[in-house]
């Protein structure tokens, strides 16, 4: 299967259907299933539409880092300006499994297992370890609609 790695909070973004557009500066002709992994490093950069200013948060301990997490079908890639907007929809949660990031599209050889819904997935990340064993943080991530709820983790702000 393709597979693509993107930020950690971003793929949350996605799985919860606040972003359906992936930003690059590269196209790609690939259309189809695309298995998105989170990327190894836990930090990402997030702009707060409220004040204009960027603000860094870290996922460590928060999210899966290094694991696939969902498959998407990317249904075309359009350019727009000096970037390329890979458009996507169906969006299906996988239970997580190490993947080492590449840049670009890679092939990834194992064959994800679907999980049901987000809370599911969310108690199979904390019964392997892969977040915080903390029911509060699950329940929390639960709840989570998009990147903006994860800045407001505590111990998330750089």
């Amino acid at each position: 299967m393709k597979a693509l790695s993107i930020r950690g909070a971003y793929i949350i973004d996605i799985m919860k259907g606040a972003k359906t557009i992936e930003y690059r500066t590269w196209q790609t002709p690939y259309r189809g299933d695309l298995l998105l992994v989170s990327s190894s490093n836990p930090h990402v950069e997030y702009q707060n539409p409220a004040d204009g200013k960027w603000y860094g948060a870290s996922m460590r301990g928060l999210f899966p880092l290094g694991q696939a997490m969902c498959v998407i079908h990317l249904t075309d890639c359009e350019k727009h300006g000096d970037e390329y907007h890979w458009l996507f929809d169906n969006v299906r949660f996988v239970k997580p499994f190490p993947v080492k990031g590449k840049l670009h599209l890679y092939d990834v050889e194992e064959e994800p297992e679907y999980i049901q819904s987000f809370g599911d997935l969310v108690r199979i990340w904390a019964s392997e370890g892969l977040i915080e064993d903390d029911p509060e943080t699950a329940a929390d991530l639960i709840r989570i609609n998009s990147i903006e709820d994860i800045i407001s983790f505590p111990g998330s702000m750089d």
